[in-house]
């Protein structure tokens, strides 16, 4: 069986660990994120949905934002975007298939029923940030690359944290056991970004991240 999906990301190689991390924490202004963490998150998710006898596949994107209080309330709530096809041409829309912009799912919780790892919001330090991850998952010491992604990936799916704090990330993750240097890329998005993979030899997965080339933020997994 064969299934048609977006074409993976084509990086140009030539950049090593400690330029991508001096050209991510140079593209910084101070203006790409919030001045302090936001408890809540936005993130879009790229899901395919192939037909049996297609020559292409219907990418149905999701746009799912999460958002909370330090009372234990807030909400999670995911929306369609606008599909497309993977071979580039518009994407008929399936009878079953939900509208852009269409609630699929939502969760609303009252006070005291939303309650994460971290509820107070984290600090800049070279301590604080290496604390937040580990509520998330990562190891107190010895962490590979993978374990970090790991954690971060679930970070953001509660906090948006500030220019600081992703720079702390990314010198954590790029000096770390397992990190390796993809080059430079234009992702989904159509935004300038480098690439940074964990090696499979950490983990059963291999992870790609992606690092702003305009903003030197995190912004895609």
């Amino acid at each position: 069986v064969v299934a048609a999906t977006p074409r993976p990301l084509s990086f140009t190689p030539g950049l090593t660990l400690p330029e991508i991390e001096a050209r991510a924490l140079a593209a910084q202004t101070g203006t790409g994120g919030p001045s302090e963490p936001i408890r809540g998150s936005e993130s879009t998710g790229w899901y395919f949905a192939w037909e049996e006898g297609s020559a292409s596949t219907t990418i149905r994107p999701t746009v799912t934002t999460t958002a909370w209080d330090e009372n234990g309330s807030g909400f999670t709530r995911v929306v369609a975007g606008v599909p497309y096809s993977s071979d580039g041409a518009p994407a008929r829309r399936e009878a079953d298939a939900p509208a852009p912009g269409e609630l699929i799912s939502e969760i609303v919780y009252g006070p005291g029923e939303f309650v994460p790892p971290v509820s107070a919001a984290p600090g800049p330090s070279d301590q604080d940030v290496p604390q937040l991850l580990g509520a998330f998952g990562m190891p107190p010491a010895g962490a590979t690359a993978g374990e970090i992604v790991t954690a971060t990936e679930s970070v953001f799916g509660l906090w948006t944290l500030t220019d600081e704090q992703h720079a702390k990330i990314i010198s954590l993750l790029l000096n770390s056991p397992g990190s390796v240097a993809l080059g430079e890329s234009t992702d989904r998005g159509g935004r300038p970004v480098f690439g940074v993979g964990t090696d499979f030899a950490q983990s059963e997965i291999r992870y790609t991240v992606l690092i702003s080339a305009e903003t030197g933020r995190l912004v895609g997994l």
